[in-house]
């Protein structure tokens, strides 16, 4: 009961003010139109946890709080569940109730659990497919781990190999009768989504989300950095993870204490199978997630780690208890700055979109970010992917970018929440600054070749130019073109000689240059030196920030 008040205080007082993530606005659309092929919500669709919110919001008539209210209540729930699993494996109610507060006290649970979006509903429900598994009852683990992947279908291979090792725990547990109650339970969660597509699960799948994925490539991570986040930074700073990583592996250790300790322990086929369920699902991450998701991917693997780092100081009940705490106020602490932003404030994106609603004229076209796609989708004006920035260079209609990072671009709105290292090690690191630019007839442009996509950071935007790029201007009668190009300091080139239609400027390696010339409907753009990036293998020689006619 004290963890369940701890967590629940905490998650009351620190919920957002507005939507936050794409995702969240995806989801309370599928509340009134649940339509997969228009992204309401995104791949892989979650049916079980929209028609949970559907439920609720049937009662609210608000999307936004009924998917509040959906991971309050499941996140008191699972706190519960997760509190009699831990006490079913270490037979002590105040080690449960550490092993709880450990989960839901993590940075990654207080930033992604109070959301609405489906992470709060399906870790209750994998604790209780956990729960019933450790008490060897088939029937119920095989309708809770379905309903797990009905909420959160990317755990679908974790539940499958966790379904594999259960017979190995209790003769009770048949691999027969688990699958086939959770698999005709999974069926008709699933129901939904079938006759929503109509036949075209395949086409979905493996064309649209796989478009999506490959439009986050970019925030990638690979190697140790990639470990790291899915490993140490779901718990926190280094002097948070790497202790409670450092107690799972004891703990995993005492809770298979036959192989480990020398001495028979009644739950090391449990802590093996929790391990597992972990193992498989933290290579699925690696394999296939999102690396631009932040710890998110993850969070359903931390459950067993919460166990095992419970479990090493589970002998001293209190004393585990009293370390549960002490962690999860130093994990509120490290996640507080994006807790406080989101509590006080609305969202980058949500305030960026309220000061669009009043401030642009009706008639303004809006060009979004893959990132922001669903927030532009949610207003009033025309929109259309920033890729096609090139169509409208000589239309009249007023032009805005609405882009996931800062612009130095003249007249544009910046929207932000101040930075964090919970931020930018947790969460997806997007969102945080939002821009509306202005782009009017002057500073737009259309390219014939040689001129790649917006990129963006938190404080300015780019294009990459290849080593010869051609670029047509709107004939608005002006005489002289303005330019300014930078090489970034990580370039392999120390600098870059660039000619525009005779007129030649050398451009530093960590710098930018701005220079004036004599305007033409057609610029010719040739670099004297280009590299290949090792990314993505693209031909770049220089960065276009800017260009206008005066």
């Amino acid at each position: 009961m004290i963890a369940v008040v701890i967590v629940l205080a905490v998650d009351v007082m620190m919920l957002p003010k507005t939507y936050w993530q794409s995702e969240e606005v995806r989801f309370g659309q599928a509340l009134l139109t649940f339509d997969p092929l228009q992204q309401q919500p995104e791949p892989p669709a979650y049916p079980l946890y929209v028609a949970l919110g559907r439920v609720l919001n049937f009662f609210v008539h608000d999307p936004f709080f009924a998917l509040l209210a959906l991971s309050v209540i499941s996140t008191v729930a699972g706190v519960v569940i997760t509190a009699l699993l831990a006490t079913e494996l270490f037979g002590d109610t105040w080690s449960g109730a550490a092993a709880a507060l450990v989960l839901y006290l993590s940075p990654a649970m207080l930033i992604f659990g109070p959301l609405p979006n489906a992470e709060a509903v399906a870790m209750a429900l994998i604790a209780a497919a956990l729960l019933a598994l450790v008490r060897g009852n088939a029937m119920w683990f095989g309708i809770f781990a379905a309903a797990a992947v009905g909420a959160l279908p990317p755990i679908a291979v974790a539940m499958l190999v966790m379904a594999g090792v259960a017979p190995a725990i209790s003769p009770a547990m048949r691999r027969v009768s688990a699958a086939v109650i959770g698999g005709a339970t999974l069926l008709l969660c699933f129901v939904p989504l079938i006759e929503a597509i109509r036949g075209r699960v395949g086409y979905y799948v493996f064309t649209n989300y796989a478009a999506l994925k490959t439009s986050s490539a970019a925030a990638g991570l690979d190697g140790r950095e990639l470990v790291l986040r899915f490993i140490a930074h779901p718990w926190g700073s280094k002097w948070l993870s790497f202790p409670l990583l450092i107690a799972a592996v004891i703990g995993f250790a005492m809770l298979c204490g036959g192989r480990f300790l020398n001495r028979p322990s009644p739950v090391e086929k449990p802590a093996s199978t929790l391990a597992a369920f972990a193992v498989a699902h933290l290579l699925f991450c690696f394999a296939v997630a999102d690396r631009g998701d932040g710890v998110q991917p993850v969070i359903p693997s931390m459950i067993a780690v919460a166990m095992f780092a419970a479990a090493a100081l589970s002998r001293w009940p209190r004393i585990a208890f009293a370390a549960a705490l002490v962690y999860g106020a130093g994990a509120f602490v490290y996640a507080w700055p994006v807790l406080y932003d989101r509590h006080r404030v609305p969202s980058p994106p949500a305030a960026a979109m309220r000061y669009a609603r009043q401030q642009l004229p009706a008639d303004a076209m809006l060009l979004y970010e893959p990132s922001l796609e669903a927030w532009a989708r949610s207003s009033r004006f025309s929109i259309a992917p920033i890729r096609d920035f090139d169509r409208y260079a000589d239309q009249k209609i007023p032009l805005f970018v609405l882009g996931d990072g800062g612009s130095t671009m003249q007249h544009a709105r910046i929207f932000f929440w101040p930075d964090s290292d919970a931020y930018g090690k947790v969460t997806t690191n997007r969102y945080r600054v939002v821009s509306l630019i202005p782009f009017p007839p002057p500073v737009r442009y259309r390219s014939l070749g040689g001129v790649y996509g917006f990129e963006r950071t938190s404080d300015e935007e780019w294009r990459w130019l290849a080593g010869d790029a051609i670029v047509e201007l709107p004939r608005l009668g002006t005489r002289v073109a303005s330019v300014r190009l930078a090489l970034p300091r990580d370039a392999p080139i120390d600098s870059n000689s660039v000619n525009i239609n005779g007129s030649t400027v050398t451009v530093p390696r960590g710098g930018s240059i701005s220079f004036s010339f004599p305007a033409s409907s057609i610029l010719r753009i040739h670099s004297a030196r280009s590299f290949t990036s090792p990314r993505d293998r693209r031909t770049l020689a220089v960065q276009l920030l800017s260009l206008e006619q005066r």
